[in-house]
């Protein structure tokens, strides 16, 4: 565990940081950034939910 939350939960913020990442490098349309970052959100929460239900 690293604080509150496990380890894995880490991951949940690469997502977040790869897209953000990806975007900086490849800037899209803001059309798609606003898809892409929402999207990201529900990959991160649910990352999030699984690593905390999972391990903790």
């Amino acid at each position: 565990m690293t604080g509150v939350l496990p380890a894995s939960a880490l991951l949940a913020g690469l997502v977040l940081g790869g897209v953000s990442v990806g975007c900086l490098i490849r800037p899209p349309e803001p059309e798609r950034l606003v898809g892409l970052f929402i999207g990201a959100t529900y990959v991160f929460g649910a990352i999030l939910f699984l690593s905390i239900r999972v391990v903790g």
